[in-house]
């Protein structure tokens, strides 16, 4: 099953996002499918949308996502695509696994998602 199956899957059984759909049917969608999609990567399941993370992105953007998610302390489900599988995470492990991955290639184009 691909990543963005993976994640319609993990959509469906979590019942989310409840509004901003687009953010997984078409902004994920696009990155998973474009030509420079990332091999493995972090995902947010929020209700109100969802939030890719690439670990090439530079750190200071890396930074910022986590800080932003650490303000938002809502209900937030975490996952980590290892290339195969899409596992749900606790924050913590997403962080651990978010800068264990970092590895920062033509950061400008891996900043914003």
């Amino acid at each position: 099953m691909s990543a963005f199956d993976q994640m319609k899957t993990m959509a469906i059984r979590y019942m989310r996002p409840v509004s901003h759909k687009d953010d997984l049917l078409v902004h994920d969608h696009n990155r998973l499918y474009g030509d420079d999609a990332p091999p493995i990567f972090g995902w947010v399941l929020r209700e109100l949308g969802t939030l890719f993370l690439d670990p090439r992105m530079d750190r200071e953007h890396i930074e910022g996502y986590i800080k932003h998610l650490e303000m938002n302390g809502g209900d937030d489900l975490f996952f980590w695509f290892d290339g195969k599988i899409l596992n749900k995470v606790s924050f913590e492990d997403f962080k651990d696994r978010l800068w264990n991955a970092h590895n920062p290639s033509s950061e400008g184009l891996h900043n914003s998602y």
